[in-house]
């Protein structure tokens, strides 16, 4: 009996030191904002701004790439479509249990349909709002026209 119930606190001491308190749900002011943040990104790369777009990235993927430069060569040689997608269609904002994404879905000039799912990041107070932290592409199996 002394057994079980020792067991049982040190497996509650585990949970509570481990369990992490949920994300505050987001507004509709976040949801705005963080679409606002990766549609300002598509339009700075369709305008060829490698700059503003190398802005909307979290500070972690500017330190990463370093540079505006060699951040838009990344996304021309990785994510082509991004620069100027032919069509655009936002999905409603998630938040899984570690952090909160923003899925758009993207057709590109040869009909090809694309979800990109960005990993938003919420900058703290003073550091701009809601920056991009990851971008993941899938393919999906069909074409539009």
């Amino acid at each position: 009996m002394r057994r079980r119930r020792a067991c049982l606190l040190a497996v509650g001491a585990a949970l509570a030191t481990t369990a992490r308190a949920a994300p505050p749900a987001l507004t509709p002011a976040d949801e705005r904002a963080i679409r606002g943040v990766v549609e300002s990104q598509l339009a700075a790369f369709a305008a060829g701004d490698a700059e503003r777009a190398f802005s909307y990235a979290s500070p972690a993927i500017r330190a990463q790439f370093g540079s505006a430069a060699r951040f838009i060569e990344m996304v021309r040689g990785g994510y082509p479509v991004l620069l100027r997608p032919a069509a655009v269609s936002f999905l409603r904002p998630e938040q899984p249990a570690d952090g909160v994404v923003q899925g758009v879905r993207l057709r590109d000039a040869a009909g090809v349909e694309w979800l990109a799912v960005y990993e938003m990041e919420r900058q703290p107070p003073g550091g701009g709002g809601w920056r991009i932290g990851a971008v993941r592409m899938v393919r999906s199996a069909g074409r539009s026209t």
